[in-house]
């Protein structure tokens, strides 16, 4: 092997390596961004808990006002 052969591979394994290290930044980028999508899917998921426990409590407070309007219905 003479000395323009192990330029060449030297030249091709540097492209190489610069391949893979951008590859790896792309790869970096989109973890980041999964994860991202993971809390906030996260915190939406909180977000519905929080509004079906609010819309329970309104539920029950119009049953309750409900049952008292028909109890003063009848009583009168």
């Amino acid at each position: 092997m003479n000395e323009e052969d192990m330029q060449r591979v030297v030249e091709e394994l540097s492209k190489s390596a610069s391949a893979d290290q951008t590859t790896a930044g792309k790869l970096q980028m989109m973890d980041m961004s999964l994860t991202s999508i993971a809390y906030s899917l996260e915190e939406a998921n909180r977000n519905m808990e929080i509004l079906l426990y609010l819309l329970g409590a309104m539920t029950v407070l119009l049953a309750i006002g409900l049952g008292f309007f028909i109890f003063k219905k009848i009583k009168s």
